[in-house]
């Protein structure tokens, strides 16, 4: 069964605390809906009518924290793959002798990166394209990027001529001082930047999908088996595959000494 479609699916979390008020969480919201993440969940956010919850006075907090589930487009991920990430993957080539080759993701050859067999092509989406890990990394890079907003008609704001909603203005006015209090003027800072300096977040992590990670925990504790590093790169990522196939080179080679110093 291969992974839901990206765009009904959350891939990260972002966790608010209650230090933040509901003017600099809509802003939030605003300046990541213009870098093209989708919220498809939240938590925190609305009541039982659908309408959202308001903080109590200026500078109060909340009384609980506010949770998004963040995703975006499948021509939005393929654009970052592309263009910002430089995504390597396996790719497909005419040479009979060379059938499958690595190669930076490229939408002009998308058709040589789908469909390639994989041992658990429940890993990937529908195309046989991108793992979870791959999702997730694409996604944290997009937001990581949003920077933070330099004007009231940034964040949605209405024209100078006319008085931006206090909703707006508010929040605008909030992240502009943190950026120079801290010293920031003249550098651009991103959004989650100053989030995280001011502890407004945190939390910004993929979501497991417990499937997948539990079929890998049940193969990695397996005395009998090597671990499933290809799963474990496809779901973590290649830092965390190389310490497991380091790991376990390192027990396979220290087995014969082991057995020495015993006798």
């Amino acid at each position: 069964m291969a992974l839901p479609p990206i765009e009904k699916t959350a891939v990260m979390l972002l966790r608010f605390t209650p230090k933040a008020s509901q003017n600099l969480i809509a802003t939030v919201i605003e300046s990541l809906t213009g870098g093209g993440i989708i919220i498809v969940e939240s938590e925190g956010l609305y009541d039982e009518n659908g309408k959202i919850i308001i903080a109590g006075n200026e500078g109060s907090a909340r009384k609980s924290d506010v949770v998004l589930g963040l995703t975006t487009t499948q021509k939005l991920l393929e654009h970052e793959a592309e263009n910002i990430v430089k995504l390597v993957k396996i790719c497909r080539t005419s040479q009979r002798h060379m059938p499958l080759i690595m190669e930076p993701f490229s939408s002009l050859a998308r058709e040589d990166f789908i469909n390639i067999e994989h041992e658990h092509d429940g890993d990937y989406d529908e195309d046989g394209l991108f793992t979870s890990g791959e999702r997730a990394l694409l996604v944290e890079s997009m937001i990581a990027a949003i920077p933070a907003p330099t004007s009231s008609r940034e964040v949605g704001g209405q024209d100078d001529d006319k008085k931006p909603s206090s909703l707006v203005e508010e929040a605008y006015r909030k992240l502009r001082s943190l950026e120079s209090e801290d010293g920031y003027e003249g550098h651009t800072s991103t959004l989650i930047e100053i989030l995280h300096q001011k502890d407004y977040i945190d939390a910004m992590a993929p979501i497991h999908i417990s499937h997948i990670k539990k079929r890998i925990s049940k193969e990695t504790y397996s005395i009998l088996k090597a671990p499933p590093l290809e799963a474990i790169r496809d779901y973590y990522g290649d830092g965390v595959a190389f310490y497991f196939a380091w790991m376990y080179h390192m027990i396979c080679w220290y087995v014969i000494p082991g057995l020495f110093g015993l006798g």
